[in-house]
């Protein structure tokens, strides 16, 4: 296992100028980088992506970014540009590495996993930009759509929409420049967006306006919550292409449509447009899930920064995340990053293991004597490091959460109130021999010690695992999530979702729509309290309206009852645990035990990596749909590297 002072993850605008202020800092670092090649996300971005229309490439720091010709494809000129900085500085970056996990070792250092191995550093640099996680929000009927569904991400060339008619979702700059570009051979183009567009001519960008722009994400992400993307918060660029495409009629906005049909999409007042194609230029979220471990998320749904400085631990610095996404906040960011982790690496000099021979402390592995930085070449070679040899050799692994990251996670599976283990039948069948499910038998009983018995289950499976927890059964995997390493992420189908100091009761009745409450029958039980059932003749309409009858009737006599305890005990996490694990999400909008505005909000609250909405499906959609289940269960796993 190598050791270094700083690990830099990702090798674009935020991970070279890091790596730039880092080589003249005296520290040791090495960059790991999951791309094929130089250029970082630039490297994928469209061929129709000209210099011309790229909104601004700023110097990396030490070498002058010298405009190509304006028709050169963006996506060969940037990462020629990075190449040469790379070389220039004799930067050591090793690629291709791609981080699976970070982690807290035994030592006071971070644990990097990587598919190449692992490092053992005093701090971090995460600067993995958003390329690899796009968004695309979710609105009822999505999944109904005969057309196709593309997002930025798949963008290849104005061609593959010839004849097409188009719905371009999204009001940033790549949305308008695509949409341009797919006017040209489009049958027909329909922009949408969720605010009117602003456009604002290049001559006022100027400092004063682009910081006031950083400032509003900069506030976001102080007070712990998702920093959304500069792009939604800066105006357009008003470009002589934007001038031609007003003056042919193509930037005729449409505000956010609110449903999607079979045949396109369809607004509130009736008013519907037949589609082919829907184009998501709906944006990225940040590329973090290989933190999680790392419990850095806080009760707003973000991670809490001051400057780049991850507040929760200090060890840690994200650049390229919320004020500093943009290739000017990237350059100083870094500069920032390096000098605060200087300062706190003064103040905490390593620990090195004793030599076997000499007794006296080994150096990490890699390290060599440091030349001098010098930032320009030697003849015509780049000035590099040469990596020392160590014969010093890490002690094992922990056994436990840290031995299983690299297996694929078991799922369990926790039914909720009024229902049993056999509930999720139809999803275990589907899910098929290549993934290992485990359904538990929820004991109903109060929400600490239903949670108890989950981590039992777990503790038994021996490795990592993904929580599905169905109505109730959300609060208790939530609760049994927190502070478990073994949970790679949580999927709520039809479930509560539940922040600190929330119960099952108050979150049901947080929106109007349910009718559970009419259908109940309750009786004492032996250890006080009453425990509730749904009646007999109410419970195929009430909680499985879209299963047929005959296995709705045996389902209503082999359901669970639930304490009134537990659907009134409140989640006492200091914070629930879908704040730091990635989450999926899946439920009915004809939901008649939870309201479906109660689904959305919790969702929304959540910030899922994936989210479905189910026309027209009952409580108990693990029955009636399991293989919309099973397809989101699956997308966790594999979320997770599983």
């Amino acid at each position: 296992m190598p050791e270094t002072d700083v690990v830099v993850i990702g090798a674009g605008q935020a991970g070279l100028s890091s790596a730039y202020h880092l080589r003249a800092s005296g520290l040791d670092f090495v960059v790991l980088d999951a791309n094929p090649a130089p250029g970082g996300a630039w490297q994928h971005r469209w061929p129709t992506l000209r210099m011309e229309t790229v909104h601004g490439i700023f110097d990396l720091p030490g070498l002058h970014f010298t405009p190509p010709a304006p028709e050169e494809q963006a996506a060969d000129a940037v990462p020629a540009y990075f190449a040469s900085f790379e070389q220039e500085f004799g930067l050591d970056v090793r690629r291709p590495v791609a981080v699976t996990a970070v982690r807290n070792g035994d030592d006071g250092r971070l644990l990097v996993e990587s598919d190449q191995g692992t490092w053992a550093t005093r701090a971090l640099i995460n600067a993995t930009g958003t390329w690899t996680r796009p968004f695309v929000p979710r609105y009822p009927g999505q999944e109904t759509f005969r057309g196709r569904q593309l997002h930025t991400v798949d963008y290849r060339a104005p061609e593959e929409f010839a004849g097409k008619r188009v719905v371009v979702v999204g009001g940033g700059a790549s949305a308008a420049q695509l949409l341009v570009e797919i006017a040209d051979v489009a049958t027909a183009t329909t922009w949408v967006t969720r605010r009117p567009p602003v456009f604002r001519d290049s001559a006022e960008y100027t400092e004063e306006y682009r910081l006031g722009v950083i400032a509003k994400v900069e506030a976001r992400v102080r007070a712990g919550l998702p920093p959304g993307s500069v792009a939604s918060v800066i105006d357009l660029p008003w470009t002589p292409q934007m001038a031609r495409a007003r003056d042919r009629g193509v930037l005729v906005r449409r505000p956010m449509f609110d449903r999607i049909t079979p045949d396109g999409v369809e607004w509130r007042d009736g008013a519907r447009v037949d589609a082919d194609v829907i184009f998501w230029c709906t944006g990225w979220r940040p590329a973090l899930d290989h933190l999680a471990p790392l419990r850095l998320r806080g009760r707003g749904g973000g991670i809490v920064m001051d400057g780049t400085r991850v507040v929760a631990d200090p060890r840690i610095h994200l650049v390229g995340y919320g004020p500093s996404a943009s290739t000017v906040g990237a350059n100083r960011a870094g500069r920032a990053a390096v000098r605060e982790l200087r300062a706190l690496l003064a103040r905490h000099p390593p620990r090195r293991p004793a030599d076997p021979v000499t007794g006296g402390a080994q150096p990490p592995c890699g390290r060599g004597p440091r030349p001098a930085f010098h930032p320009r070449r030697v003849g015509n070679q780049p000035r590099r490091v040469q990596a020392g040899r160590c014969a010093y050799a890490p002690p094992p692994r922990r056994k436990g959460a840290d031995v299983v990251s690299d297996q694929q996670p078991t799922v369990v599976l926790v039914h909720g109130a009024f229902a049993d283990s056999a509930s999720w039948n139809g999803v275990i069948e589907r899910l098929g021999a290549g993934y290992s499910a485990v359904a538990a038998a929820n004991p109903l009983r109060g929400l600490a010690g239903d949670a108890a018995y989950v981590r039992d289950v777990m503790r038994g499976i021996g490795g990592p695992v993904v929580l599905v927890g169905h109505s109730y059964g959300g609060m208790v995997v939530t609760a049994a999530a927190t502070d478990d390493p073994s949970v790679r992420a949580l999927v709520y189908v039809n479930a509560f979702c539940p922040d600190s100091g929330e119960s099952a009761l108050t979150l049901s009745q947080k929106f109007p729509g349910s009718t559970l409450a009419d259908t109940l029958v309750s009786y004492p039980v032996s250890t006080g309290g009453n425990e509730v059932a749904i009646g007999q003749d109410a419970y195929h309409q009430q909680f499985a309206a879209d299963v047929p009858g005959d296995l709705a009737a045996v389902m209503a006599r082999t359901q669970r009852p639930v304490t009134e305890q537990a659907l009134g005990e409140d989640l006492s996490a200091a914070s629930p645990a879908w704040r730091s694990l990635p989450s999926w999400f899946i439920f009915g909008d004809a939901d008649r035990n939870i309201p479906v505005a109660a689904h959305r909000f919790m969702a929304d609250r959540a910030g899922p990596r994936g989210s479905r909405e189910i026309s027209g499906a009952s409580h108990a959609i693990g029955v009636s749909q399991p293989a919309e289940v099973a397809e989101t269960i699956i997308e966790a796993v594999r979320g997770t590297g599983g």
